[in-house]
C-alpha cells in the first residue's frame, strides 16, 4: 500500500477491539476512550486538514498505545 498509514496498537487490544464492539462488551472505559481519541485524531487529520500530533508517534497521554514499525 502507498500513502498515509500508520501502524498503531493498543495493549490488550485485538482487531475487533477497535470498532463500537466495546460498547457492547465489558471493555474498560479506557479502551473506548482511547480508540475514541486516535479515531478522531485521524478524522481531524485526514478530514478537517488539521495538525494532529497524536498520530505522529507515542504519547505520554496513551502509553498503552504502541506504534509498530
Amino acid at each position: 500500500m502507498t500513502g498515509w498509514k500508520r501502524w498503531i496498537t493498543l495493549e490488550g487490544g485485538d482487531h475487533g477491539s477497535f470498532t463500537d464492539y466495546a460498547l457492547m462488551t465489558k471493555q474498560s472505559a479506557r479502551e473506548v476512550e482511547v480508540t475514541r481519541a486516535y479515531v478522531a485524531a485521524f478524522m481531524d487529520r485526514h478530514l478537517r486538514g488539521d495538525d494532529e500530533p497524536l498520530l505522529d508517534g507515542p504519547s505520554e497521554t496513551y502509553p498503552e498505545v504502541k506504534f509498530r514499525k
